[in-house]
């Protein structure tokens, strides 16, 4: 027989078990409940961090392959740009170890501004967990042209469809690189931002392989007309959608090439915030036989003035626009009114028109216009509109659909929030911007109280 002090112990430990084995049972249930209900929901990152955050504290190991496994069936249906992950999500001692079990579900690896050196892009390009990603983020690392090179020749990034190597110090060698490489000739999104390319560093990479390439991000490179000319020479742009063009140095002699440049016919989205075209730029866009099908279109700080807006909106490029940015182009009242008067603005829903000196007049004759009246964002910010602008906020074609207001910067005071207060168009905004207008936290939280279903910033 046992001593009763041994027995004791024996009831003891079996109770602790049994009590643990339950823990655990209760654990992996309330696991289960959570993951079938996540399956259910929607795509999206809200989904995907709560999926990771739950697999990645799976109680129980044995069933963790079983249950990724199960896991990545379904996301196979998702927009692979939604599974990103950052080394804290799923390789917390990157570059060192191994990553862990929700490794099979990333498709997208983020390491931008994590003062990430040559070792780590060394053991990255040769590790074969790297051949699963379609997405490859290093923006801010300073790789420099090495680390390019080491990327461009990994035998294991076959599958990488977007890069982003922005702020990266990328100079001659590492573009001819990733210009001579197999991996450029698979990239869809390629961000190159401030990596002072220019208009050599431009022209090495249109020699390049660009078959697959759907969006291209150029902003604050220092490029000019030749490299725009350059680029728009090369092969394979057929299936470019999106071109940014944001902070460099072209002309009306480099917005003429992109104008004239018939493998731009499936472009979407055209950045070129400013630049430096004026209003030639503008007609060559307007005249363009191969921008019609831009449904944004980017010109901030171009100084385009009137002529040049009027020759735009009046132009069959403007017909399918659904997004138009204007700001600070100098624009005035005869600006807004050949916006106004525009035949071909039906699809546009956001109208950017800040700094441009519209005052109360202009804001008077754009919220009028019939043609506007699908408009749901319209931005207006410094344009010395005051209190006797908005006392044209009355019922109007716009005021039906608008759902985001910018008055910020507008000199706008006491008189000005009483006829807001008093006008129809403050029953369907979701956000007015009135900052900078010196309405104070009493003046905001007035109107606020007002407006409860709206979002005041101020």
């Amino acid at each position: 027989m046992f001593p009763k002090r041994a027995v004791c112990g024996m009831v003891l430990r079996r109770s602790c078990h049994m009590n643990e084995e339950k823990d655990r049972m209760t654990s992996e249930k309330k696991g289960w409940l959570l993951l079938k209900e996540l399956l259910t929901q929607e795509p999206g990152e809200d989904t995907w961090r709560a999926m990771l955050a739950l697999l990645g504290m799976w109680p129980v190991e044995a069933k963790r392959e079983q249950i990724i496994r199960r896991v990545v069936q379904h996301l196979s249906t998702w927009d692979e740009s939604l599974r990103r992950a950052h080394p804290e999500d799923c390789w917390v001692d990157f570059p060192n170890g191994e990553p862990s079990h929700v490794w099979p579900l990333v498709r997208g690896f983020d390491l931008s501004g994590l003062e990430i050196g040559l070792e780590e892009i060394r053991i990255l390009s040769q590790s074969p967990h790297a051949k699963q990603l379609t997405e490859l983020r290093l923006s801010n690392n300073n790789i420099g042209d090495q680390g390019i090179e080491m990327l461009a020749t990994s035998p294991y990034l076959s599958a990488l469809k977007r890069l982003d190597i922005s702020g990266n110090q990328l100079g001659e060698k590492g573009l001819e690189a990733l210009a001579g490489s197999e991996v450029l000739g698979r990239i869809q999104v390629l961000q190159l931002d401030t990596n002072a390319l220019g208009d050599k560093g431009l022209s090495i990479l249109s020699h390049g392989p660009l078959d697959a390439l759907e969006e291209l991000y150029l902003c604050d490179n220092q490029i000019g007309d030749e490299g725009i000319e350059a680029l728009v020479s090369a092969r394979g742009l057929e299936n470019l959608r999106v071109l940014d063009l944001w902070n460099n140095k072209l002309t009306a002699k480099g917005v003429k090439a992109i104008a004239e440049c018939p493998s731009l016919r499936s472009l979407e989205v055209l950045q070129l915030r400013e630049n430096q075209m004026g209003q030639e730029g503008a007609a060559f866009i307007a005249q363009s036989p191969h921008l019609c099908t831009l449904k944004e279109l980017h010109l901030w700080g171009n100084a385009i003035g009137p002529e040049g807006v009027t020759s735009l909106v009046q132009s069959p490029v403007a017909e399918n626009l659904q997004v138009l940015d204007l700001s600070s182009n100098q624009l005035g009242v005869r600006g807004a009114e050949a916006i106004a008067a525009a035949p071909s603005l039906s699809s546009l829903s956001h109208l950017y028109l800040g700094e441009n000196d519209l005052g109360a007049e202009g804001l008077k004759i754009l919220i009028d216009a019939p043609s506007l009246s699908f408009l749901r964002v319209l931005s207006m910010w410094s344009n010395h509109i005051g209190d006797e602008g908005l006392k044209f906020l009355k019922s109007s074609p716009a005021s039906e659909m608008l759902e985001v207001l910018d008055l910020s910067h507008n000199q706008i005071g006491l008189q000005g929030l009483k006829a807001l207060v008093n006008s129809p168009l403050m029953q369907n905004l979701k956000v007015l911007n009135l900052a900078m207008n010196g309405l104070g936290v009493s003046g905001r939280a007035r109107l606020q109280e007002v407006f409860p279903h709206i979002k005041i910033v101020a």
